[in-house]
C-alpha cells in the first residue's frame, strides 16, 4: 500500500513538473519569431497577413487576467493551424510553436470563428448584387 502511494506521489510530481515545463515553454514561445517559410507552412498565411488579422481580432478577443491565460497570438495561431489543416489531435500538442492542449484549441477555434463571422466577415466579404452580375456577364461575353 505504501509503495503504491509513493508511486502515485512520484507520478503526480512528474506530471506537475511536466505541466510547469510546458507552461514555461508556451509562455516563452512567440509564433512570430519562427522563419517566415515555417510560419506559412503551419498557418497558411504570411506573418504580415497574420499580424493584420491579429490587429483586427484583438479588440474582440477575451483578455485574461490569470498568469496561465493563453496569449492572444498563440490562441489565434492555434485556430489558424486548425483552419489550415483541419486537425489538431496529431500535431498541435506536439508543435513547439503552439504547445497548447486540445481544449484550448477548441475554445480558440470557436472564439476566432465566431469573431470572423460576426465582426469581420461583413468588412472583408462582399457578395455581388444584381448590377454586379450584369457586369460579370458582360466581361465573360466580351472575353475580358
Amino acid at each position: 500500500m505504501f509503495a503504491m502511494l509513493l508511486f502515485t506521489a512520484e507520478e503526480y510530481d512528474r506530471r506537475n513538473m511536466l505541466r510547469i515545463h510546458r507552461r514555461k515553454l508556451r509562455d516563452a514561445t512567440d509564433p512570430f519569431d519562427m522563419p517566415d517559410s515555417r510560419f506559412r507552412e503551419l498557418y497558411r498565411l504570411s506573418k504580415t497577413t497574420a499580424n493584420i488579422l491579429l490587429l483586427e481580432l484583438s479588440p474582440h478577443m477575451t483578455k485574461g487576467v490569470r498568469k496561465t491565460f493563453i496569449p492572444q497570438p498563440l490562441r489565434m495561431c492555434a485556430a489558424l493551424h486548425f483552419f489550415a489543416t483541419g486537425s489538431f489531435h496529431r500535431d498541435i500538442g506536439q508543435d513547439f510553436a503552439a504547445s497548447v492542449c486540445r481544449s484550448v484549441v477548441c475554445r480558440s477555434v470557436l472564439q476566432i470563428a465566431d469573431i470572423l463571422e460576426q465582426k469581420l466577415m461583413s468588412k472583408w466579404t462582399k457578395f455581388p448584387n444584381i448590377s454586379d452580375y450584369d457586369a460579370i456577364k458582360d466581361l465573360r461575353v466580351s472575353g475580358g
